[in-house]
């Protein structure tokens, strides 16, 4: 699962990095800020708060696939304008300080792309777009903390990327309907929500090489396990429910597992 609202996650930078972010007295709770910058000043780093995708252009499909793991779209846009070597700076910055798994073939559309739509009225549009959703999302999540359901954990994290379908989107987020690792092993199920997925994931026979980012310290064992049994059960997924005791045992059996899984390479050894 690749995540949406506050699961649709892609970003500049990546979920599981192990870099720290720098806080700011200045800055709203849960946000964090980068270096401040001589030429920028502090850029605010906001993490997933919103499905909304970045609007359609030449380079939107990279910047949904890695921008969102960690920012919101609204967030990327509305930083102050830049050019398109800056943006290179920013992007490649993400690349080695914070291990963001962005190909270097793709920095420069992506540059492109981010310095033509940010500070427009695109990004304008999408944050107040990102303050409703967020405002809506936090209002449900208050109203059902002690009895949140499978449905509404998804509806809240995994939607935005995966759709309410489990759809997912072409060549972005892989799908949930049918998929071999929903309907796989309940080790692996467990593994990918509890430390995410970055690199290459082949999904019904299609590959994938995006990031989504863990989930193990965002939602409690019975969290994960009532949205996993959801999740195995609609849209045609005929797997068996997953229960708290189990993801209990799978968070002790990784512990020691830092960041997260490599894709094919590391999932298809989970049984």
């Amino acid at each position: 699962m690749i995540q949406g609202a506050p699961l649709a996650l892609a970003g500049l930078l990546v979920a599981g990095a192990a870099q720290p972010r720098i806080a700011n007295a200045d800055t709203a709770p849960g946000k964090t800020t980068s270096p401040p910058d001589a030429r920028w000043g502090s850029v605010s780093v906001e993490l997933p708060a919103s499905g909304t995708l970045f609007p359609a252009g030449d380079g939107a499909v990279i910047a949904n696939s890695q921008c969102l793991i960690c920012h919101s779209a609204g967030m990327v846009l509305t930083q102050p304008a830049r050019t398109q070597e800056q943006w290179k700076e920013t992007i490649n910055k993400m690349r080695s300080a914070y291990g963001a798994p962005l190909p270097a073939e793709q920095v420069d559309p992506l540059a492109t792309y981010l310095s033509r739509l940010s500070s427009g009225k695109a990004g304008s549009d999408i944050a107040q777009s990102n303050l409703a959703m967020a405002a809506q999302a936090n209002s449900e999540t208050a109203q059902g903390a002690v009895a949140a359901d499978g449905a509404a954990i998804f509806a809240v994290r995994c939607a935005a990327c995966h759709q309410p379908g489990g759809t997912g989107l072409p060549g972005v987020f892989p799908p949930l309907a049918g998929s071999n690792w929903v309907n796989g092993p309940d080790a692996a199920a467990v593994q990918i929500l509890l430390h995410g997925v970055q690199g290459a994931l082949t999904v019904n026979g299609i590959g994938y090489n995006g990031a989504m980012p863990t989930f193990g310290d965002q939602l409690s064992d019975a969290e994960i396990a009532k949205v996993l049994t959801y999740i195995r059960g609609q849209w045609g997924n005929k797997a068996g429910p997953v229960g708290a005791e189990l993801v209990s045992a799978q968070r002790a059996a990784s512990a020691a597992h830092a960041g997260p899984w490599n894709g094919d390479a590391d999932l298809t050894k989970i049984k």
